[in-house]
């Protein structure tokens, strides 16, 4: 939605912002100085500035990623079951009009070898 999507989660500005308004967790002010301290960033910086930061902080990325799931109230879905995995990937975080396709998001799987890996 006019990007730039940022870091390997390829998250988009407006996502990012939204979730610093409505997500209850991050209301908490204790995650959130400490998300804030994951920034490469100043924690006096704008807004618009700390959102680069989930390009050059992964860890960063990957909870920002994780809080965008925690405002859905379904579950996650079992790990095993990569349809399902997919279905909610694309309806929680790619939408419908995302470019993500089930074919894509498998290929992805397999070239990474992310199911290679013991939870």
């Amino acid at each position: 939605v006019g990007g730039p999507a940022l870091g390997i989660w390829q998250m988009e500005p407006v996502t990012y912002h939204d979730i610093w308004i409505n997500c209850d967790a991050i209301n908490d002010n204790k995650l959130g100085r400490q998300l804030l301290s994951m920034t490469d960033r100043n924690r006096h910086d704008t807004k618009e500035k700390r959102v680069f930061s989930m390009a050059t902080t992964p860890e960063y990325a990957c909870a920002m990623a994780r809080l965008k799931y925690s405002m859905d109230p379904m579950p996650l879905p079992d790990h095993n079951d990569i349809k399902a995995v997919y279905d909610y990937y694309k309806r929680i975080y790619n939408t419908p009009l995302g470019a993500s396709t089930y074919k894509k998001f498998k290929s992805a799987l397999a070239n990474n070898h992310i199911m290679d890996v013991e939870l």
